[in-house]
């Protein structure tokens, strides 16, 4: 997947403080704790859609430090 162009980007939802991540990855502050605000969920969707050109095609991968993120 990573070899494929376009890459997928990769968005780190891990919650906390500022950390390290993966490189080339973008960080989603709270973007795992998957209860939002309306405010939060649009923030959310407009980051999402700014990283895929609009494109809803485009693969997207997110990580974080377990399953239940």
């Amino acid at each position: 997947m990573l070899e494929r162009d376009p890459r997928p980007f990769l968005v780190d939802v891990l919650c906390g403080p500022v950390h390290r991540s993966l490189p080339g990855a973008l960080w989603l502050h709270n973007g795992g704790l998957g209860d939002f605000d309306a405010a939060e969920e649009q923030r959310f969707l407009d980051v999402l859609a700014r990283l895929s050109g609009h494109d809803k095609a485009r693969e997207i991968v997110f990580f974080c430090s377990g399953s239940r993120c």
